[in-house]
């Protein structure tokens, strides 16, 4: 019985690296740390987006609403810049 008991811990531990989302501290370090999207973890594991979700609520990690996701995606490609991250331009002179 204890080589089955080992067998079946080796198959968990498998199936856990496969899909490193289930992991709550590997979850916070790509969301939180990382500040990557719903979209590019699960591109990354392989994984529908709402697999994702699912496991960010699971583990009690807080979603960001859908406006902060769609500039971080934009950040990404160069399409948004937030005004606390420019460095002085035309808007600071005065007039």
């Amino acid at each position: 019985m204890f080589g089955d008991e080992r067998e079946e811990s080796g198959r968990k531990e498998l199936q856990r690296m496969s899909k490193p989302y289930k992991s709550k501290a590997w979850l916070e370090e790509e969301y939180i740390q990382r500040r990557k999207t719903v979209r590019e973890i699960a591109e990354e594991c392989g994984t529908s987006p709402m697999t994702i979700s699912r496991w960010l609520l699971r583990h009690g990690i807080e979603v960001r609403d859908m406006r902060e996701s769609i500039y971080l995606g934009w950040e990404r490609t160069g399409w948004y810049k937030r005004p606390e991250d420019d460095e002085g331009g035309e808007d600071d002179e005065a007039v």
